[in-house]
């Protein structure tokens, strides 16, 4: 019987390779550029390797965290299409009740624009490629209006999507009107 409820196996720690050790001469391909110069100044002293961050396995699929060196210089350019988090400050009231109101315009105007399109499929349809082009164009203002929200701590993101969403519309009404 089918309880509703999935179970993943548990998520287990394994221990990456042991670093090479500096008096044998073992040689590894990465740990080889890093050390040299610390071994070719001090022959006859051991050179102390920090321990290797510890894989994660969840069932088969295995996950290696990010080392330090690879993330240094390098920007997430979706880092901006994130969800506020605990720490982020509230944004101003007057922020929030502009771009409500703004994302409020743009539905109810995508409201007509729907509606309209709606009564053309239902009577005559008008060419073949209008109907899914106002809906791709739709959905796309759609995702910029939400998006708005989810980057409201931006300082001009929010208004920028805001903006294409309105543009979007605006694509979509003009099509409507001229076409139907």
């Amino acid at each position: 019987m089918d309880t509703g409820t999935d179970t993943f196996p548990a998520a287990t720690t394994t221990e990456a390779p042991a670093a090479p050790d500096a008096a044998t001469g073992a040689a590894d391909a990465v740990s080889d550029t890093a050390t040299a110069p610390e071994t070719a100044a001090a022959p006859d002293t051991a050179v102390e390797v920090a321990p290797a961050p510890r894989a994660t396995t969840v069932g088969a699929l295995t996950v290696e965290p990010a080392g330090a060196g690879r993330l240094e210089g390098t920007r997430n350019p979706m880092r901006a299409l994130r969800l506020p988090e605990d720490g982020d400050p509230a944004p101003h009231l007057g922020r929030m009740a502009a771009l409500s109101a703004w994302a409020a315009a743009v539905a109810l105007l995508g409201m007509v624009v729907a509606a309209r399109t709606f009564i053309a499929v239902m009577f005559g349809p008008g060419p073949d490629w209008l109907v899914p082009t106002v809906i791709s164009i739709g959905i796309g203002g759609t995702v910029c209006a939400g998006l708005a929200f989810a980057t409201v701590h931006h300082k001009w993101l929010p208004w920028e999507l805001l903006g294409l969403a309105s543009l979007l519309l605006g694509v979509n009404l003009i099509l409507v009107i001229t076409q139907l």
